[in-house]
């Protein structure tokens, strides 16, 4: 829904407009009529250089959400064998997990560990019951059988799965659907391999581990560097670019089981921060981060599947209608109450904000300008 007002032009009707950002036209209702008549020379208390007899304001809220029709969820583990434990912990949120999705919901969910290695289930081909059990034998089964190898290698894994061969063969399997959203959940408790934090001006725990740095360079090595030994071929926003690539316009949400808290890391393991899966899910702006300490709580993975199963296609564009020229420089742009940065084209007339600023369902979002005067 989008609603005008302006304090200067009290006759204005209502008429349609193209809604940029949503695709569709709305109609423009609820035109305010000003009675207030301020005496000459008064100025707007927001924006002292405008009288206020010259401050128009549009006013848009954004839409309601929807339910997902479909979800290919991907859990990502690290399958070390500090982790055996923790997984053991978190099937105890496996049936929360599970019931938080809508009904309904077209959903499948995959099991990644190494190389890319995924297991997959089918919602429609079982019920609740039988992917509760098999996600929570999927998700032990994948650790304990990886916990030998170097298994913090996430960035690593997930990429393999966006490459030939691997890619074909895991949409065969009925995953990484065309018309699904895609939403991946990484879990370890540590920093990926492909992010070794030292690099990227992390020197003390738990940001960074020095026990781990010789016993993973040959890995790294022959993972994540290109072929000239020097640069990176795996990194946060090349695994994101990736994802993205895959995944075309169907959303992609980035959630974490991590270390997050410092305090909570264990000093004498080879835990840590997870650099590198932080820096991955941060690309999603929605995210959602849980500490892997909390993993007796059997709703840790609630708000996760809570979030893929609901859809929001907040406004990030707005159009202000209006024939009349703005004061240059004079726009103010808030989101629920709360200021937030935008860019203007004059030219189209349309203002931009970050998707991480468009707040949520049915927030107000009001746009201040001061006309130019004739």
């Amino acid at each position: 829904m989008k609603m005008n007002r302006s304090l200067a032009l009290a006759g204005w009707l209502s008429f349609s407009v193209g809604c940029m950002g949503c695709g569709k036209s709305v109609q423009l209702q609820d035109v305010y009529q000003s009675t207030f008549s301020p005496p000459s020379g008064a100025k707007n208390p927001g924006n002292p250089s405008c009288p206020l007899s010259q401050v128009t304001q549009w006013s848009f809220v954004q839409p309601n959400q929807s339910l997902r029709n479909a979800v290919d969820f991907l859990f990502v583990l690290d399958h070390s064998s500090s982790m055996l434990s923790k997984i053991s912990r978190l099937n105890a949120a496996v049936p929360a997990f599970l019931h938080s999705l809508s009904p309904g919901l077209d959903y499948r969910i995959g099991v990644m560990s190494a190389y890319g290695r995924t297991h997959i289930l089918n919602s429609k081909n079982e019920g609740n019951f039988q992917i509760q059990s098999a996600l929570r034998g999927a998700l032990a089964s994948e650790v304990e059988r990886g916990k030998s190898t170097i298994g913090d290698a996430l960035l690593y894994s997930l990429g393999q799965s966006l490459v030939e061969p691997q890619l074909s063969q895991i949409k065969n399997l009925g995953f990484y659907r065309p018309d699904a959203a895609l939403s991946v959940v990484l879990i370890t408790d540590k920093n990926d391999l492909c992010y070794p934090p030292n690099l990227y001006g992390y020197f003390q725990f738990p940001d960074f581990v020095p026990a781990l740095v010789e016993h993973q360079k040959g890995a790294f090595q022959g993972l994540c560097l290109q072929k000239d030994g020097r640069s990176s071929k795996i990194t946060p926003a090349s695994t994101y670019s990736a994802l993205k690539a895959v995944k075309g316009n169907e959303p992609v949400l980035l959630d974490a089981v991590i270390h997050m808290d410092p305090k909570r890391v264990p000093a004498n393991h080879q835990e840590s921060i997870g650099h590198g899966v932080l820096e991955l899910v941060q690309n999603d702006p929605q995210n959602i981060i849980r500490d892997i300490s909390d993993l007796d709580d059997p709703f840790a993975l609630v708000g996760i599947g809570e979030r893929a199963s609901n859809h929001l296609q907040l406004q990030t564009q707005f159009y202000l209608d209006g024939r009349f020229e703005l004061v240059p420089g004079s726009l103010s742009i808030t989101v629920a109450g709360k200021s937030v940065g935008f860019e203007f084209n004059s030219d189209t007339r349309v203002v931009s904000i970050g998707s991480q600023d468009a707040g949520q369902s049915q927030s107000v979002v009001e746009i201040t300008a001061c006309q130019a005067t004739p």
